[in-house]
């Protein structure tokens, strides 16, 4: 009779785990899927990209893993029983990472009061390991829009200098528009140094480019 009863006992555990492996996957494989997605997000990323939800897909036998920045912005790593980690991985967290970096630099402008618009070119040094590296920023972009001429230009620009000099990027490349004219102002990070009346000379000697 104790035998009848540890062999229905150790029956219904065993129908528990089919349809549990069915309905969430294999929960070992989970962990092990988190626990990698969180390895790289710390050793990488630092502070900057956070695991949190992650589901199993039956039909497909995959894992998917929210991967999500410190602006909100997320994307899901796959992950799958057959081939692991998916093709694609490492492009999941340099996008993640570059919306991370510009959300940083916007942050700058829009706590300076600029209204303008950012955006990065990343560079990324090892790119053939699994998620990449951190990144950081090669180029940085800064869309003024309209202005109304090009002091106006030059005194956007200059009062950014001061929180630009201490961010992490190679280049800036800002622009405007002033009297139906575009002007482009680039300069390397390292040219950020010298006065604001150097600055606005530059920027005053600018010639339209379309």
């Amino acid at each position: 009779m104790k035998k009848f009863c540890a062999l229905i006992v150790a029956a219904a555990v065993m129908l528990c785990l089919y349809y549990t492996v069915r309905t969430y996957g294999n929960i070992f494989y989970m962990s092990y899927a988190l626990n990698s997605a969180k390895k790289i997000c710390n050793r990488e990323y630092g502070s900057s990209l956070s695991v949190s939800n992650y589901r199993y897909e039956r039909e497909n036998d995959r894992y998917l893993i929210t991967v999500t920045d410190v602006n909100g912005l997320s994307a899901d790593v796959v992950y799958d029983s057959v081939n692991g980690i998916r093709d694609g991985y490492a492009d999941v967290y340099k996008s993640v990472r570059a919306n991370t970096v510009r959300g940083e630099f916007q942050r700058i402008l829009n706590s300076l009061g600029i209204d303008a618009v950012c955006n990065v070119k990343m560079i990324y040094e090892k790119v053939e390991t699994v998620g990449g590296d951190g990144g950081r920023c090669g180029t940085l972009y800064i869309d003024f829009g309209v202005c109304g001429n090009k002091n106006d230009f030059s005194a956007k620009i200059v009062s950014a200098f001061p929180a630009l000099r201490e961010a992490d990027f190679d280049l800036l490349y800002a622009s405007c528009v002033s009297d139906g004219k575009n002007y482009v102002f680039y300069s390397p990070k390292s040219d950020l140094s010298k006065n604001a009346n150097d600055i606005s000379q530059r920027i005053n000697s600018l010639t339209n480019y379309g």
